[in-house]
């Protein structure tokens, strides 16, 4: 009877271990994915006061490491997220590479000039940021079911 007790008790303890472990590696995943799209938020800010010839501090933004932690999960997330937050991680990837391809070609045609320049940042800084926002909610409210 004891033996029984001991490995029920056993049993259910690493079963509450076993979970907590997955809800750790969930929310951690979570983070990563916050963090990048966060930097990119950043990113597109500091871009956009830039060209519009604001302040902006002097932190670099990790505009390429963001892109590719959103890449990854892109490929990834369905391992990881449930299937709306993965669609929305995946269309955010999918839309910031059509915007950089479409502004990259018509930004060719304007290149010797400096203000056009500026001009082709803001643009694309901010459809980057509005890309974002459009699903970061969505990826929050979802995110806040699943960590409960």
């Amino acid at each position: 009877m004891t033996f029984l007790a001991a490995w029920t008790g056993a049993y259910f303890a690493f079963s509450k271990y076993r979970k907590e472990q997955k809800w750790n590696e969930k929310r951690s995943h979570y983070i990563k994915v916050t963090d990048a799209l966060e930097e990119l938020l950043y990113w597109a800010e500091k871009t956009r006061a830039e060209s519009c010839f604001e302040y902006s501090n002097s932190i670099e933004p990790k505009f390429d490491n963001a892109l590719r932690v959103l890449s990854k999960y892109a490929e990834i997330g369905d391992l990881t997220f449930s299937p709306k937050i993965h669609k929305a991680i995946q269309n955010i990837k999918i839309r910031i590479s059509q915007i950089q391809f479409t502004i990259h070609e018509e930004r060719n045609f304007d290149s010797n000039d400096p203000n056009t320049q500026s001009d082709w940042d803001r643009h694309l800084a901010v459809e980057i940021r509005d890309t974002i926002n459009e699903q970061m909610a969505l990826i929050k409210r979802e995110a806040s079911k699943e960590l409960k």
